[in-house]
């Protein structure tokens, strides 16, 4: 009897895969499902249903199609597997890049120059505080070993 059940979801599978999923559908199964009182439809769904056995088969071939019309970039590759690159498409996207650069006016170097010389002078600034401040540290520790060595001489004479 499972064979059977499973002989005629396979034979329903086959006869429903190109249908989409429908508001209107789930709408009047919904509507039919409380016309008849709700739960003893559903009971007697699952008294019906209570002898089906998972078949493993069944419910890969489920997940897969569920898996591929789920993620957009799968059924983008799915629909593009025939295709091959031409260079003719690289080239042209490529002109249309420059044309669009030339129009822009890209400046050279010196544009980038320009663009980063704020950060420039801000970074060079900061790095000659940081100088200025070692140098002063940097003096005030010879000076403490200068005194400290004159202090040495001054005690042994």
């Amino acid at each position: 009897m499972a064979d059977d059940i499973e002989a005629k979801l396979r034979e329903l599978g086959r006869g429903t895969e190109a249908l989409g999923p429908s508001e209107d559908f789930t709408e009047v199964v919904m509507a039919a499902v409380a016309a008849e009182g709700g739960a003893p439809a559903l009971g007697r769904l699952a008294q019906t249903t209570r002898e089906l056995a998972p078949s493993p088969e069944f419910t890969d071939e489920v997940m897969a199609s569920l898996g591929a019309a789920s993620d957009p970039l799968e059924r983008l590759r799915q629909a593009t597997e025939a295709l091959s690159p031409e260079s003719a498409l690289t080239e042209a996207v490529m002109r249309s890049v420059e044309r669009v650069a030339a129009a822009e006016g890209g400046g050279g170097w010196l544009e980038g120059v320009a663009r980063s010389g704020r950060l420039g002078v801000a970074l060079a600034a900061v790095a000659a505080a940081a100088c200025v401040l070692l140098s002063f540290q940097d003096a005030r520790a010879l000076d403490l070993e200068a005194l400290s060595s004159i202090e040495a001489v001054e005690v042994a004479e």
